[in-house]
């Protein structure tokens, strides 16, 4: 019998260029509100470097008001091609997680509720199913999916049900921390000694690939 799998898809750096996005919103608030575009750019640099989230349009709410920042928005969602903000691989990955009647797939995101729902709209994405988190760590989260039986059961934002297998794709090391049996991580990273720096007990569950497409790879190998 074929397994039930679910593909757990984190989204900033994994699926989404966050970067990327960033830039171009500098880009057109130096045309709708000029000077905006710096601060912006000084309080994504200084969060980054005190290793903090930046909810960049939280941030944007507050600076352009309740009148002007959905305008903006509105605008920029216009302007702004889907595959722009997309990484190599993702739509493929997205359709490799519904390529047997027995997977599905869903974005796992840490962040703040408005800021991931905003950006999954730029990419056409609000609909795909989700799970917004308060927490980075997602392999504590997916642990406490597990039941007795192995078998892991999925939160509504997912459709609820049981699975047999969790996947997870990300490009942060700690997302895997606590991931149980069962399930499996891809960990997103151009690192050379990524292998190295997975932990013992998870090297038989977490995997490094460079980008998407290189997740496809391994993953068909391990749910084969």
């Amino acid at each position: 019998m074929n397994k039930r799998v679910f593909h757990a898809l984190d989204f900033d750096r994994t699926i989404f260029r966050t970067r990327t996005m960033e830039q171009k919103l500098m880009d057109a608030l130096a045309v709708y509100r000029p000077g905006i575009e710096k601060e912006l750019q000084k309080q994504s640099i200084g969060h980054g470097a005190r290793g903090e989230s930046f909810f960049v349009f939280q941030y944007l709410k507050e600076r352009l008001g309740p009148i002007d920042f959905p305008v903006f928005f509105d605008a920029f969602h216009k302007t702004v091609p889907v595959d722009d903000l997309l990484r190599p691989g993702a739509r493929e990955r997205l359709a490799f997680a519904a390529s047997k009647a027995e997977w599905s797939g869903g974005v796992m995101t840490f962040g703040s509720f408005d800021d991931q729902r905003l950006k999954l709209m730029l990419v056409d994405m609000e609909h795909y199913p989700h799970l917004i988190t308060n927490t980075p760590d997602k392999g504590f989260i997916i642990d406490g999916w597990k039941q007795p039986d192995g078998t892991f059961e999925l939160p509504e934002e997912f459709g609820g049900g049981v699975v047999d297998i969790v996947t997870l794709d990300d490009d942060k090391l700690r997302a895997f921390d606590n991931l149980p049996e069962g399930a499996y991580g891809i960990w997103l990273t151009v690192d050379p000694a990524a292998s190295s720096h997975i932990r013992d007990e998870l090297k038989t569950r977490v995997y490094a690939a460079t980008d998407l497409f290189g997740s496809i790879t391994l993953l068909t190998k391990i749910l084969n």
